[in-house]
């Protein structure tokens, strides 16, 4: 479903492999693929994924995206009270990180 769906509006031609829970887990942690698509629904704070997938030293930082700019205003967002402020913070990295293309993301 996904692969017609891309070939036909990218340039690329795919192959989509998918894999035991256990070797997409080690192939992830290894930086082991070209491209991957997945996803989480219990990301809803920003620290469970800005913080730990794109600060420089984040847990799940395994494709090695750094920006000391994005881990200041990660930084300062996880230490911000007001709500309004956070979102700001929140949007201002993400976008920073978008436009490097490390990862399509959006936190809403």
């Amino acid at each position: 479903m996904l692969k017609p769906l891309l070939e036909r509006v990218l340039p690329i031609e795919l192959e989509i492999e998918q894999t035991d829970p256990s070797v997409y887990s080690k192939r992830f942690r290894d930086g082991d693929y070209d491209t991957r698509v997945g996803g989480s629904g219990a990301d809803i704070d920003p620290n469970d994924s800005i913080r730990d997938f794109f600060i420089t030293n984040g847990k799940f930082n395994t494709f090695a995206y750094s920006n000391f700019t994005v881990d200041a205003i990660v930084e300062e967002q996880f230490r911000e009270s007001d709500q309004e402020r956070c979102k700001t913070l929140v949007h201002l990295a993400e976008d920073m990180v978008m436009a490097a293309a490390a990862m399509a993301l959006r936190i809403i």
